[in-house]
């Protein structure tokens, strides 16, 4: 993987973390529970992506990760739905759109280093 990439994206993930933590400490000083969780496991999204990407050479195999690691939750939040587990719902919804944020913020890292 490119050397340029992998460190853009990593500080980028790095970021997103740490503001996902922020956010995640206020809405729990405002009792706000619920969604100091769902801000917690966003954040715990980009840290299997960064922890990911610090051992990956390949980036295919890394952008493969983007596909294989969320079947996990996709399935997890259908059975939630058939048992109608909606905090449960919740919390697979803030995974996958997290991954979507991921893939879009890669996206974005790869196209700046094609036009550097």
């Amino acid at each position: 993987m490119n050397a340029e990439l992998k460190d853009r994206f990593f500080i980028a993930l790095m970021a997103q973390m740490q503001a996902l933590e922020a956010e995640a400490q206020v809405l729990a000083a405002e009792s706000r529970v619920d969604e100091s969780h769902h801000k917690k496991a966003a954040r715990n999204i980009y840290g299997i992506y960064a922890q990911l990407l610090s051992g990956v050479r390949d980036e295919a195999a890394y952008e493969r990760f983007f596909e294989t690691i969320p079947e996990n939750w996709y399935a997890a939040r259908a059975l939630a739905a058939e048992h109608g587990d909606h905090e449960r719902i919740v919390v697979e919804d803030a995974k996958l759109t997290a991954v979507r944020e991921i893939i879009a913020m890669y996206r974005a890292c790869k196209e700046e280093v094609s036009h550097d």
